[in-house]
């Protein structure tokens, strides 16, 4: 797959995660995400979505 293709998926993924944390759905993958690498809940909301998202895209054999 082309890079372009990646990163429209990407951005996608990354949208679908803000919503699904809007929504209060990811509550129980971000505190995991604190307790694993060592992330602030609140702090650091953002760096947490983002590696989220970058899980969902190597999952779906993403390369970003």
């Amino acid at each position: 797959m082309s890079n372009q293709h990646n990163q429209k998926e990407f951005d996608k993924i990354i949208k679908q995660v803000e919503q699904d944390d809007r929504d209060g759905l990811l509550e129980e993958e971000i505190f995991t995400y604190e307790d694993r690498l060592g992330y602030h809940a609140d702090d650091d909301r953002d760096e947490i979505l983002f590696e989220i998202a970058e899980d969902r895209a190597r999952e779906l054999g993403l390369w970003i």
